[in-house]
């Protein structure tokens, strides 16, 4: 979802890198419209991510099974992820009818 202004802009001639784009694309999207990026911002703050020495001892076992088990038990997304996937879908549906008049 967070490249998707980058994406947009390059649809319409404009090259930016991704941190560069968001200034840029909100322009072209109302506030309602524009949430779900605000949203998407958020949810990538709050995600929990295991610590760097965890990461390291996980990957250095040969077994498949700990590792899996490491990161569905040690990575957890936010609790609201089923309500971003929702306002995403509108999201791409309006950012559809933009591009499809570009």
């Amino acid at each position: 979802m967070l490249l998707i202004p980058a994406i947009y802009l390059e649809c319409k001639g404009r090259y930016l890198y991704k941190k560069y784009s968001f200034k840029d694309a909100k322009k072209d999207f109302s506030e309602n419209e524009w949430k779900i990026i605000e949203k998407m911002t958020e949810m990538r703050d709050k995600f929990y991510y295991n610590p760097f020495w965890l990461r390291i001892i996980t990957k250095q076992r040969m077994n498949f099974w700990p590792n899996v088990i490491a990161a569905r038990l040690l990575t957890r997304a936010p609790k609201e992820t089923e309500e971003y996937v929702e306002d995403s879908r509108r999201f791409i549906d309006s950012l559809k009818k933009k591009v499809d008049v570009l």
